[in-house]
Parts: C-alpha cells; sequence; structure tokens
C-alpha cells in the first residue's frame, strides 16, 4: 500500500511538473528577437509581468513571447543555460535572483517593477520600429 501511494505522488508531481508552459530542450534556445519570461504562474511579480505583458502583445503584435514555468524541471536547464551568457541581469537582481527572469534582445532583467516595464517597453517598442 505505501509503494502504491508513493507512486502515486511521484505521478503527480510529474504531472505538476508538466503541466503549463511546454518545456523547451537546452539546444532549443529562443533567439534575441523573442521575449523569454521564466516565472512560477504565481508570484506578485510574476503575475503583474505577465499581465503588462499581455497588454504589451496587443499593443505590439509581432511581439513574440515564449513563457517558461520554473516549476517545470526541463525549464531550468533552459534558464540555467540561458544566465550562463549573461555576466548579471537587471531590475531588482544582477545575479537573477528574482522571478520573473526576461531575456529580450540581448539583455536579462531579474524580476519585475516599474523600472524594468519601462526599459523592457524600450526595447519592445524599439524592436517594432522599421530598420533604416
Amino acid at each position: 500500500m505505501t509503494r502504491l501511494i508513493a507512486g502515486m505522488i511521484v505521478i503527480g508531481l510529474i504531472g505538476a511538473l508538466a503541466s503549463g508552459c511546454t518545456p523547451v530542450s537546452p539546444g532549443d534556445l529562443p533567439g534575441e528577437d523573442t521575449l523569454a519570461i521564466f516565472h512560477n504562474g504565481s508570484g506578485p511579480m510574476c503575475l503583474e509581468a505577465l499581465a503588462w505583458l499581455e497588454t504589451m502583445q496587443a499593443e505590439h503584435p509581432d511581439l513574440v513571447v515564449e513563457e517558461y514555468l520554473t516549476t517545470n524541471v526541463a525549464n531550468l536547464a533552459t534558464l540555467s543555460e540561458l544566465k550562463s551568457q549573461y555576466s548579471q541581469s537587471q531590475g531588482l537582481s544582477t545575479t537573477f535572483g528574482y522571478l520573473p527572469i526576461i531575456f529580450f534582445a540581448g539583455q536579462a532583467f531579474s524580476g519585475f517593477n516599474e523600472d524594468v516595464q519601462t526599459a523592457l517597453g524600450a526595447l519592445i517598442e524599439a524592436a517594432g520600429e522599421p530598420s533604416s
């Protein structure tokens, strides 16, 4: 009976980890023209960033946003590989100490507040401008 319960718990955990955003393999990283957001789906900064990004996508239909839940173990490998490409993050933490962690246009942001929103908004606007 104990094995059955343990097995059910493991299956439940695997299902919980696999639900939500689709994991990607670390070799298939998002490009600089894609905004990648790693979040837990429940923290206040994560929820605020997701709501703001929804508004930005409505204003900028060409903006590609890829979401990665940090509760999905496969996404943690992708996050680790992306973080290794940056010496530090901008935003609330220079050491990637807060979620969400956002990568866009060759820059990385950790946490979400008005300053991050302003900086990302400027990057999104610049990405949407035609090249001359």
